[in-house]
């Protein structure tokens, strides 16, 4: 069975203007991570 893991972020726009870059880097590395995963045995 897979397994899931879901992600929200909230922030003020004032206070955390680059929110949106900061979700970019996180797919990033959950791609870099997803791609370890696949070709690790357990």
């Amino acid at each position: 069975t897979a397994e899931h893991v879901n992600f929200g972020l909230i922030g003020a726009r004032k206070e955390l203007p680059s929110l949106q870059r900061l979700l970019t880097h996180l797919d990033t590395a959950l791609e870099e991570l997803e791609k370890i995963a696949a070709t690790s045995t357990t």
